[in-house]
């Protein structure tokens, strides 16, 4: 019997066992397993290299045994990653086990703050501490271009909280609420080519030095902090809080919130700074916010104002939004946000199934240079005029499903982005000609799809993995080719 054919039968066999063994572990798999079930992923993935190379292999005598051992390992070098997401994204949805749950998201006007590490009470104050810490591997080739692609790093979260359990004469209660992010900075050597770079096409000469903005994160970071005051039915907020526009319960494993759908990344703001009203009648859930309506302080003397109606139920969420903003910036180099959006939540047992849609106003006041912009810049071309005082517009949304078992969750995420239809200006057009090239990709309808697992070794400790594929292949910074996947890994800890 020739040796492809010895070597396909022994693989068969392994692999018809591994399947076998994969199905009867499935009720009682756990961690000490792993190894075993991956041994059993490589089999199956043998008997699916040998039947690719079936015929190849069946020219094959004994003394070519150095030809199949080349084929093999050219096979395991170019599938290996392909093999390891696989792994990292589906091993844990093998267990059945129960063990406690990290926060996995945002919900609406709540911090997704870690547990308690640190309580302490004298008399009527109470003071709480919780800690999050992740280290992390992250490869975004979405930003092959910046050099800055891959990483390693580190990042974490507190949340301090001090209340005041005493209730006033209206039955309310006081409280102070943080929750500040500590993150590794940038090397300072980060290829940003001042000179401008002579070996990409003209119009991409300053595109890296325009991003700059966009990778100076600062080591401590403010994301909440604000007052408030609670009692049966209102809820008021001052200082820098959750935007109350919409309602994102997405997994979301990043300080920087990279890895959430792109209108979460691009439009909406995650964080603002300003004064909130709530009410909660029965099942009505109605907020009304005047802000910033930018995360930090203002740059120019219009305040957003934002509002949020909604329907809350046992197992479901349902909502409408809207924020009116003249724009953020001054002078020429003010940009549109403003956008009304609808929102919904539904839980079935361990299932969750969300989705946000929004229409969108974006884009610059007035005409303004791409390449003089010195502020965060979107890679998708949004920070472009389309005429004086006139906004782009366009739509989008995701759908997500996350699936919480514990001591695992799985998420899958789909959602799309359409822009208005730009004209794209003349090669020749002495303002806008040597930038045409943004407005051909900003018409580029966006599509991004996320599957986001995780898995927790003890109540407090958890592996958890991204992968992001979204649009790519045509020609964006610098004069390269986009590359539309990114990915990452890591472990945090939550007290």
């Amino acid at each position: 019997m020739p040796v492809a054919r010895i070597a396909e039968v022994n693989a068969a066999k392994d692999a018809i066992f591994s399947i076998i063994g994969i199905f009867c572990s499935f009720p009682s798999f756990g961690f000490t397993d792993t190894i075993d079930i991956t041994v059993k992923f490589i089999r199956v993935g043998n008997l699916i290299f040998l039947m690719m190379y079936r015929e190849k292999l069946g020219k094959m005598g004994g003394e070519q045994t150095r030809l199949f051992r080349k084929n093999y390992k050219d096979y395991l070098v170019k599938s290996a990653h392909v093999w390891v997401w696989a792994l990292f994204l589906l091993l844990p949805s093998l267990s059945a086990q129960e063990r406690g749950a990290l926060p996995t998201g945002e919900v609406h006007c709540e911090s997704a703050a870690p547990t308690s590490l640190l309580h302490y009470r004298k008399g009527m104050y109470i003071f709480d501490m919780g800690v999050l810490a992740r280290t992390y591997y992250s490869n975004d080739q979405r930003l092959q271009w910046t050099g800055n692609e891959e990483t390693m790093g580190a990042e974490g979260i507190l949340t301090p909280v001090l209340l005041i359990s005493q209730r006033d004469r209206m039955g309310g209660v006081w409280s102070a609420h943080g929750e500040f992010y500590l993150q590794e900075t940038l090397n300072e050597n980060a290829y940003i080519n001042v000179r401008g770079d002579r070996a990409v096409p003209k119009g991409y000469e300053k595109e890296r030095q325009s991003y700059r903005a966009n990778f100076n994160h600062a080591a401590f970071e403010i994301s909440q902090l604000n007052i408030r005051y609670r009692n049966p039915g209102f809820e008021f907020r001052a200082g820098k809080m959750v935007s109350p526009f919409g309602n994102c319960v997405v997994p979301v494993m990043t300080n920087s919130r990279w890895d959430a759908p792109f209108i979460r990344t691009e439009s909406m703001l995650w964080r603002d700074s300003g004064l909130l009203f709530r009410w909660t009648p029965s099942i009505f859930d109605i907020c009304f916010a005047v802000t910033n309506g930018c995360e930090g302080l203002d740059t120019n003397s219009m305040k957003a104002f934002t509002g949020r109606l909604g329907l809350n139920f046992p197992n479901a969420r349902l909502g409408i939004s809207a924020v009116f903003h003249d724009g953020e910036g001054s002078e020429e180099q003010k940009q549109y946000r403003q956008h009304v959006g609808t929102d919904a939540v539904f839980r079935f047992g361990n299932w969750v199934l969300s989705s946000e849609i929004i229409y969108d106003q974006y884009g610059m006041h007035r005409e303004y240079d791409p390449a003089d912009i010195f502020w965060k810049k979107s890679i998708y071309y949004r920070q472009i005029n389309k005429e004086d005082k006139k906004p782009i517009s366009g739509w989008g949304g995701y759908v997500d499903l996350t699936y919480n078992y514990q001591p695992w969750f799985f998420s899958l995420n789909y959602g799309e982005f359409h822009p208005e239809q730009l004209k794209v200006p003349d090669a020749a057009d002495p303002v806008r000609g040597e930038y045409a090239h943004y407005y051909t990709n900003h018409n580029i309808v966006n599509r991004r799809f996320m599957v986001k697992s995780g898995w927790n070794f003890t109540k407090n400790i958890q592996w958890y993995g991204v992968f992001i594929v979204e649009n790519g292949g045509y020609i964006a910074q610098s004069g390269r080719p986009r590359r539309g996947y990114a990915y990452m890994t890591g472990v945090k800890m939550a007290f």
